[in-house]
């Protein structure tokens, strides 16, 4: 069980490097419970937040993913700047897509892009730029 922030900060990473889906499900189980006891400082979870809501994405758990991000967002929005609201365009824009809103999954991909740029995070705005260019129906360069 995670007992401090900085261990779940890392679980995060462990559902990103997660070798197969069961595993993140597992590993965002773990996070769900540390969440649950109450112990922890909700903006150290920011980053196993939207880590689950991208795996739940693809498992299909849309419902789970829009709880997730409404928190997420309430958390995200005492700060000015950073990395969290940038973070939380794109999980929305996974969500769109899957939900099949596709302008408006293109639009939060944007965003979330630009935000990036904005803080020199080069390798989360090429991840977001590159999610834009897979729009289904489009040719990939």
């Amino acid at each position: 069980m995670i007992t401090d922030a900085g261990t779940l900060g890392l679980q995060a990473l462990r559902v990103e490097a997660a070798a197969t889906l069961e595993h993140a499900l597992d590993e965002i189980r773990d996070g769900d419970r540390t969440l649950a006891s109450g112990s922890l400082c909700q903006v150290c979870a920011m980053g196993f937040r939207t880590a689950a809501a991208l795996v739940l994405t693809e498992v299909g758990e849309l419902d789970q993913v829009s709880r997730r991000l409404d928190e997420a967002e309430r958390i995200a929005a005492m700060w000015n700047g950073g990395p969290w609201i940038a973070a939380l365009w794109e999980a929305r824009g996974v969500l769109r897509r899957a939900q099949g809103n596709e302008p408006r999954a293109l639009a939060a991909f944007g965003e979330a892009a630009a935000r990036f740029a904005e803080l020199g995070r080069v390798l989360d705005h090429g991840r977001c730029v590159r999610r834009m260019n897979d729009a289904p129906g489009q040719a990939n360069a």
